[in-house]
């Protein structure tokens, strides 16, 4: 199979070919692992310059600076790439305004289009430009195969749109960098107490994430727990939430490697996302990380945590509940429970998932 992935380059707050990360990177690297000859077209609307890279098995990245080419010279080098590579199927996944591009592309090369809609793109910032909403759902409907990474959102599309074909692939990790680690080892690492009782979150903050709500849960705990402190990583550093009675320590945006020790570092990792419209349509990757780290987790019954920790409800709490919260993280400190390890969140087995569903479209094209 011969594909083509139209995305950009900087997503989540992180460089698709400095930081290898997320889906965007290893779907399609453990598809050319699997024999596949793929290209990556990932679009830079920052002041960025032409580069390419490939390694031994991922499949060449192309980066296009958009700024520097416009608006008609990035469609052009879309174009002429697109055709050079022939591709069986094009790939777009990122936002709407990039899932119309691919639509376009496919139609003009004759491919098979699949939309990958990791995302709730009807929240992004382009979905605020006139007619962005109905081209949303318009592109949906015109995919050979819409991805999703959310079963929740999944369903409902299903209801709001009609979908030719659909498919849920979630979003992963990677075991070579998310497994047991020596908790003191981590911790020396960061200079982080050797002691005491650390609770952390790793991720995007803000209010949809509830680190507030983590931050209160905790102050709630200070005077029980001794040596209780909170440990954050994530972007932006503006929204890392004041507290006072309970010491906090913020790491800043970190890579995957040092995301995997701070995970490790810690007694307890918790998942406070509050309930809305973006977070019950999320499927982050942080709950897969920390149930293949084995360190116990404390989640709110929002989105795909309900289901990753469906066989430990004491992990579970209300949403924008700081004592409910407060609850679970003291009942998972005194008597930790671990969720299964969720081995079929491993990047290559979703490669191959995707992998069949891709050639499930192939195959109906040609009979």
């Amino acid at each position: 199979m011969r594909y083509v992935l139209v995305t950009k380059r900087y997503y989540t707050n992180r460089d698709l070919i400095a930081d290898r990360f997320g889906r965007l990177h290893h779907l399609p690297a453990h598809l050319s692992r699997h024999g596949h000859d793929g290209l990556v077209l990932a679009l830079d609307y920052r002041r960025g310059a032409d580069a390419i890279a490939a390694g031994d098995t991922a499949p060449m990245v192309r980066s296009l600076p958009v700024r520097r080419l416009g608006p008609l010279g990035t469609w052009r080098t879309l174009c002429h790439a697109v055709r050079a590579h022939t591709p069986d199927v094009v790939i777009a996944s990122g936002d709407t305004p990039l899932g119309a591009a691919g639509r376009r592309l496919a139609r003009l090369t004759g491919a098979a289009f699949a939309f990958d809609v990791y995302d709730d793109y009807r929240t992004f910032a382009s979905a605020r430009l006139p007619g962005m909403k109905r081209l949303f759902r318009r592109t949906l409907a015109a995919a050979d195969l819409a991805i999703f990474a959310s079963e929740a959102f999944a369903a409902e599309m299903r209801t709001a749109s009609s979908l030719r074909r659909w498919a849920v692939v979630p979003n992963g990790y990677d075991p070579a960098v998310f497994h047991p680690q020596p908790r003191a080892a981590c911790r020396a690492a960061f200079g982080l107490p050797e002691s005491g009782v650390l609770i952390g979150y790793f991720g995007s903050l803000g209010w949809e994430r509830g680190t507030d709500v983590l931050v209160a849960a905790a102050e709630r705990l200070a005077g029980e727990i001794p040596g209780l402190a909170l440990v954050l990583a994530g972007h932006p550093a503006s929204a890392v939430p004041g507290g006072g009675r309970v010491p906090l320590h913020f790491l800043g945006s970190v890579d995957q490697q040092a995301v995997a020790q701070l995970i490790a570092a810690c007694d307890l990792v918790s998942i406070p996302y509050r309930q809305t419209a973006y977070t019950q349509a999320t499927q982050a990757c942080k709950i897969a990380e920390y149930l293949a780290c084995r360190v116990p987790v404390a989640a709110t019954r929002v989105g795909q945590a309900t289901t990753a920790l469906a066989d430990i409800p004491q992990a579970l709490c209300r949403p924008d509940d700081a004592d409910d919260l407060a609850r679970v993280l003291k009942a998972q400190i005194a008597a930790p429970v671990l969720a299964p390890v969720p081995t079929e969140l491993a990047w290559e087995t979703l490669a191959g998932r995707l992998e069949a569903e891709l050639g499930g479209v192939l195959a109906s094209r040609r009979s």
